[in-house]
């Protein structure tokens, strides 16, 4: 997002809740991509988020998250945005991606 460990994302609480960036210099090479966990509580939250690359699937968050761990989700895919979706009843937040 922009690179300073004290900043968030935060949605509202619900399923399919999302974080969106899309790439200003259209379609790239998406190799994997890296995901920090908030570390001041509550990173079980960020358990199974689903991360996409223009609407495919390039991977999942585990099933147990940990306060302020990094997460590489492999994707090799091309594509001019990347979402991550929450897949919980739960609020989808996280530090740095």
């Amino acid at each position: 997002m922009d690179g300073k460990s004290n900043t968030s994302f935060h949605t509202k609480k619900g399923v399919n809740q999302y974080w969106t960036a899309h790439f200003k210099k259209g379609k790239q090479y998406v190799g994997k991509i890296r995901i920090k966990n908030r570390g001041d509580g509550a990173g079980e939250r960020l358990r199974l988020a689903r991360v996409e690359v223009d609407g495919k699937k390039c991977g999942a968050l585990p099933g147990a998250t940990s306060n302020g761990a990094w997460y590489d989700i492999r994707c090799n895919l091309y594509g001019e945005n990347v979402k991550v979706v929450m897949t919980q009843n739960n609020y989808l937040h996280f530090s740095d991606i």
